[in-house]
């Protein structure tokens, strides 16, 4: 039972750094203290927002013109100028964005790389890594890094791509500790292999994930300023209804201290 506990603790060993940078810095709307029901594109044509629960169901801003549900709403000089800047704004975010999440892939990924290698001594699977990474890099690529934002099947896509790696490789690696700890002092020796193999992942890679959420939370104060220049809009919808595609969920210092621009 103890040689299978120690393959088994090999196993979750290789998952574990891969969740971690996951999970360090989530691919989310809420992460900066602020959240979206909607959906986002960003093309030739201008910012689009759509959702199916909700009114108003589709937004679209371009050029200084809104248009909500297809129909075009009259704006003054100065809210023209604010749509401009958040329009601007979401096409300068959006291949930030891109680009951490495709860090925080390289991140998941080269900790599955240094597990197994750590482990085996082999790099023989190494290219079936890199496989994975390849299709969550491509999945990255044609979704945020094409100006598209679907946040739930985004997230769910993330994780997947993440999860199926795990899955795959943790079955070898239970064989290959198995396999370890039944040879004489194979025991010592996989105990041995373990704490060195966390030790220094924990050195190449916090480092990594902490600079990858310094990036992220730069971002927050881009997001806040959205958020401003969103609230200071003279715009009202049928009803006198503010237009709210941003929403607050927190009170994040980047989002008190962004509260006064353009208004």
């Amino acid at each position: 039972m103890r040689h299978l506990a120690l393959a088994c603790a090999a196993a979750l060993a290789l998952a574990a750094p891969a969740a971690d940078a996951h999970q360090g810095v989530q691919i989310s709307s809420e992460e900066c203290g602020f959240s979206t029901p909607y959906d986002v594109r960003i093309g030739p044509s201008g910012l689009a927002l759509t959702r199916e629960d909700g009114a108003p169901s589709e937004v679209l801003i371009h050029d200084g013109v809104l248009r909500i549900d297809g129909a075009a709403l009259a704006t003054g000089a100065a809210d023209a100028l604010r749509l401009r800047r958040i329009e601007a704004g979401a096409r300068a975010l959006m291949p930030q964005v891109a680009a951490i999440a495709r860090e925080a892939v390289d991140i998941a990924f080269d900790a599955f790389a240094a597990v197994i290698e750590g482990m085996t001594g082999s790099t023989s699977r190494i290219e079936r890594i890199q496989e994975f990474r390849a299709s969550a890099l491509a999945r990255v690529d044609a979704s945020l890094g094409d100006g598209v934002w679907d946040q739930d099947l985004f997230d769910e896509a993330f994780a997947a791509d993440i999860e199926a790696a795990a899955e795959e490789f943790a079955g070898s690696m239970v064989r290959s500790a198995l396999w370890t700890v039944l040879l004489p002092g194979g025991e010592g020796r996989l105990e041995r292999r373990l704490a060195a193999m966390e030790a220094d992942l924990d050195t190449r890679m916090e480092a990594r994930a902490d600079e990858l959420e310094t990036r992220a939370d730069a971002l927050c104060e881009e997001v806040a300023a959205l958020h401003a220049l969103q609230e200071s809009l003279e715009i009202r919808l049928d009803g006198g209804a503010p237009l709210r595609l941003i929403e607050m969920t927190a009170a994040p210092a980047v989002a008190a201290a962004g509260q006064d621009e353009g208004r």
